[in-house]
């Protein structure tokens, strides 16, 4: 593409433009020598600064998962909107606080802990034990080294290290909690009577002037929405796949190249007890808490089952749930000390009490698994399927720019781009501004497809970027304008809208009619049977009933307790009907079970954890000297 540009400028309009962007990169030139340059930062957290770089790679990050996570339903125009990115960089702001804060403290992320949280990962597991291959398997595909995601992973940590210390430090008192279950299972005495709206099917009715005067002063209810269809062209990495010719000469130079990845280290199946001790302890502390572990390696060794050993006298409680399981550790997958014991074992073994930074470790050593390499025979569909991916995604880049150029050159048709690139011209269906099926589905085609550049102008659109390496092109092939629907069309439905706003209407009436003679002191079960209606006796009814009419109950509970003596409402329905309810008393939850006590906790220790978290970090602002230039966003 800029070979295509270079090309086509030639001669004194060459000249012409080179001379207007000399005249401006020459001032910005000679003006840097003065300021020193441009600051490039988004924001000043004390110190810190999270420079433009940063926050647009973060920030692409977040649109990519989101835009995911959506499904496309979410515009590139709400990424664009400023508000947003405040909202992202006020979040990157807050976890910069909290690192500052957490290095202040002086907490610190043991190496061990970070191998302990990989480990434990289930991504990274097969069968439920943790896979070395896997690990770089799924490391490769977010295109990430294991030094790019154990940094992004110790941040991680470090990020949530005192909100979770807040969290762990709540506590719900018990008051709160008497109050919240009496709240939560309150009950509320009540009877009512339902004015069925259907009952006025014979006594109401819409006349031909009643319809033409609804469908004059609701026009805009009646219109066909705009419509159109497009035709399209996609370019995708993973349809350019079969393209790609691989020979065997081929994967044999990709196996020799990447030989190294292929050799698996030696392995050790472990498992271990972990007597935890500060490293700073005192003596005495050191020296029980050895002695505590002489005596598991004894018990250990005499032949009680490790597992249950692990799962009731550990102290890391990852480990104990599995029975002090390590999995599958290869070199540098555990603190040092432990390691270096590991390794000097015999399958079998119960090692002696191995002091680490956590305490004292005894490990037994289940089975060793040798380094071994792979053979090229073992590993040919992988090379296979890594060379057809790499080279068709070369190629998709190369074409993209491709498509770029024809579409742009040839704004009118879509054939020059299909031709050239092997592509297939490709129609929807009519859809609206709501989307449709296919590739109509992504919001983002469908805003392309009502720009005014592409349905007014009828242009090709810019690329569109629909998923991971797939683009497409696309141009309007019928449009059909919004219309306003004929009368006799929608006549049958606006007889039955004004029916039935008529027969609410005479419910209602009556509700209200029935309302005012029992607010006079007229008994609700006598009145009724005088009108054919009858009463329902609910009796004492909880916020999670499920006998009534869910709306009714939902509105039972907003209503004020009665003063003295019994309340009237009149109360409007999900189905259209209207309730006249009477209201006798409210009553406190006497008990709740130990579920739903222990909902009422958790729920409560959320919310407190989450106050104390906003809490910390305004605390945090009001300390720090914190910047932001928004004209970098």
């Amino acid at each position: 593409m800029l070979q295509a540009i270079r090309d086509k400028i030639k001669g004194w309009v060459a000249g012409v433009i080179v001379g207007l962007l000399v005249i401006p990169f020459a001032f910005w030139g000679i003006s840097s020598y003065f300021t020193g340059g441009v600051d490039t930062w988004v924001a000043k957290v004390g110190s810190y600064e999270i420079d433009n770089r940063s926050f647009q790679t973060n920030y692409q990050n977040y649109r990519g998962y989101m835009t995911q996570v959506s499904q496309g339903r979410l515009s590139p125009s709400y990424f664009d909107d400023v508000v947003i990115k405040r909202q992202f960089l006020e979040g990157l702001i807050d976890d910069q606080l909290l690192i500052a804060a957490t290095e202040k403290a002086e907490y610190a992320i043991p190496d061990g802990a970070l191998a302990t949280q990989i480990r434990t990962t289930p991504g990274f597991q097969v069968e439920g034990v943790f896979s070395p291959e896997r690990y770089q398997q799924m490391l490769r595909f977010q295109r990430m080294t294991p030094e790019q995601y154990e940094n992004r992973l110790r941040r991680s940590l470090y990020v949530s290290k005192i909100p979770n210390a807040i969290r762990q430090s709540e506590f719900v008192l018990a008051g709160e909690i008497a109050d919240d279950l009496a709240l939560q299972g309150q009950e509320r005495d009540i009877r009512y009577v339902i004015v069925d709206a259907n009952s006025f099917n014979d006594s109401v009715s819409a006349s031909d002037e009643d319809i033409q005067a609804y469908y004059d002063e609701n026009d805009t209810e009646f219109l066909t929405p705009e419509r159109v269809s497009i035709e399209y062209v996609e370019l995708s990495a993973v349809g350019m796949m079969d393209q790609v010719a691989v020979t065997e000469d081929d994967l044999r130079g990709e196996y020799e190249l990447l030989k190294d990845r292929y050799i698996l280290p030696e392995e050790r199946l472990a498992s271990h007890i972990l007597v935890e001790v500060n490293e700073d302890a005192e003596e005495e502390t050191l020296a029980a808490a050895e002695v505590r572990a002489l005596a598991l390696v004894e018990r250990a060794r005499r032949g009680e089952d490790f597992a249950a050993l692990a799962a009731e006298n550990s102290d890391d409680p990852g480990a104990a749930d599995v029975g002090g399981s390590l999995g599958w550790l290869e070199r540098g997958g555990t603190v040092p000390p432990v390691e270096e014991a590991l390794f000097a074992m015999n399958s079998g073994d119960i090692s002696d009490p191995v002091r680490s930074g956590f305490g004292y470790h005894v490990i037994w050593l289940q089975e060793i698994r040798e380094a071994r390499g792979k053979s090229f025979a073992e590993v040919r569909d992988e090379l296979e399927t890594e060379f057809r991916e790499r080279t068709a995604e070369d190629m998709f880049f190369e074409r993209s720019d491709r498509l770029f150029d024809l579409s742009f050159e040839n704004p009118a048709t879509l054939e020059p781009a299909a031709a050239q690139l092997g592509l297939e011209i490709q129609a929807t269906e009519k859809f609206t501004r709501a989307g449709g099926p296919g590739v109509a589905a992504n919001s983002v085609v469908v805003e392309a497809a009502f720009s005014e550049d592409v349905l007014v102008g009828r242009n090709n659109s810019e690329i569109i970027d629909i998923g991971t390496n797939s683009i497409v092109v696309l141009r309007i092939l019928e449009h059909e304008s919004a219309s306003r629907r004929p009368l006799d069309e929608v006549a049958p439905g606006v007889r039955a809208v004004i029916e039935r706003r008529k027969r609410s209407e005479s419910a209602v009436e009556l509700a209200d009619s029935l309302l005012e003679r029992v607010d006079a002191g007229e008994d609700l079960a006598q009145l009724v049977q005088s009108e054919g209606l009858s009463v329902t006796e609910a009796g004492f009814v909880g916020r999670a009933n499920t006998e009534h009419d869910a709306t009714l109950v939902s509105a039972v509970f907003r209503l004020p307790s009665p003063v003295s003596g019994p309340s009237y409402h009149r109360l409007a329905m999900s189905s259209g009907n209207h309730a006249v309810l009477e209201l006798r008393s409210v009553r406190s939850a006497i008990e709740m079970d130990d579920e739903a006590r222990d909902a009422v906790i958790a729920r409560r220790e959320r919310s407190m954890a989450e106050r104390g978290r906003s809490d910390f970090i305004n605390t945090l602002r009001a300390e720090t000297n914190v910047e932001v230039d928004d004209r970098q966003l």
